[in-house]
């Protein structure tokens, strides 16, 4: 048996489907006690803002790793992420300690080289600590060797890594999330994004390289300067994940990351996802995981070094509520404005 926390009536439904099997959004978020205590996620983004009240003490800046970014957050992205992973009210993993890793500058954008670096620091960072990190990623760009193969040996060395399938698709067509970097590095937890009631959100990129959906739309937490906003896309749906993987490393921290994102795929509710998409799993994220799985596969060991970088555009995952027309043209799902 496992004790439970209890939030009565939390700010964000995102939390409320996380702990419940069924779709019943007139409950509490329910969570495993553990609540990310004693675990370190890293939010690879546009910065956070450390001295929101959310964060009770528990964020702190690690890293610039964009040449002339503001050591803050300047856009409001990484702040509303690393609220839903460990925010008091809005967080997941109520009692996780979250650090800014900031790459992206205030136009919520950066290049492959800025987002490499801050991989690279954050699992410098966790592997100085002896203890196991979560990456969260929630941002993407087009196919690019160099950063797959950053977050790959990142997770050789044991860090866990939840990264955002991508907002391409259209109400007429799905995008493949495969073709897209981070998102088709197979051994991160990739996530596509829900709504209210379950229906794949129709911005959500599909395929065989998304592991689980979580909810991504109209998600509320944290804003720079204090108070909160609401938020569209898989960049939300991420740090949902993000938070039940420290859930599942407080409980257990000598799981490898092949064995945390087993526990979380094969623990997720499954079933429940309308119109996953051509080729995705139709899993929805669940928080109360408990135990390793058993799986053969095993992370790697390996010294840190510094990856062969590229100048490619990489773009929070963000989906914005405007009025702006549709474009006419096909719309990377990189583009926060589309």
């Amino acid at each position: 048996m496992k004790a439970l926390g209890s939030q009565p009536s939390p700010p964000s439904w995102g939390l409320i489907r996380t702990g419940e099997r069924n779709l019943d959004l007139s409950q509490g978020y329910n969570y495993p006690d553990e609540a990310g205590s004693g675990i370190t996620v890293y939010v690879v983004d546009t910065g956070i803002d450390v001295t929101h009240p959310e964060f009770e003490g528990r964020a702190s800046w690690g890293n610039t790793a964009c040449s002339g970014c503001a050591s803050k957050d300047d856009h409001g992205h990484g702040t509303h992420c690393a609220g839903t992973i460990g925010g008091k009210t809005f967080g997941v993993a109520k009692k996780v300690k979250v650090v800014a890793v900031k790459v992206l500058g205030a136009d919520g954008s950066g290049t492959d080289a800025d987002v490499i670096a801050g991989i690279n620091w954050a699992a410098n960072a966790a592997k100085a600590t002896g203890k196991p990190g979560v990456l969260s990623m929630s941002l993407g760009g087009g196919k690019s060797d160099t950063l797959d193969q950053a977050v790959k040996a990142a997770i050789a060395g044991g860090a866990t890594f939840a990264v955002a399938a991508g907002n391409d698709s259209t109400s007429g067509s799905e995008a493949d999330a495969c073709e897209g970097s981070p998102s088709g590095v197979a051994e991160a937890i990739v996530v596509g994004a829900t709504d209210k009631t379950d229906a794949r959100a129709y911005f959500s990129d599909t395929g065989k390289c998304v592991s689980i959906f979580a909810p991504g739309v109209s998600i509320l937490s944290a804003k720079p300067g204090g108070g909160s906003q609401s938020m569209d896309g898989t960049s939300m749906a991420t740090p949902h994940v993000a938070g039940v993987a420290a859930i599942v490393l407080s409980q257990d921290s000598t799981l490898t990351p092949a064995q945390v994102k087993a526990a979380i795929v094969n623990g997720a509710t499954a079933g429940k996802v309308k119109n996953p998409g051509n080729g995705s799993p139709n899993k929805l994220l669940f928080n109360a995981v408990i135990g390793a799985p058993s799986t053969s596969t095993t992370a790697t060991s390996t010294s840190s070094s510094t990856t062969k970088t590229s100048s490619t555009t990489t773009k929070t995952t963000t989906k914005t509520s405007t009025s702006t027309p549709t474009p006419t043209y096909t719309c990377p799902w990189w583009a926060w404005w589309c």
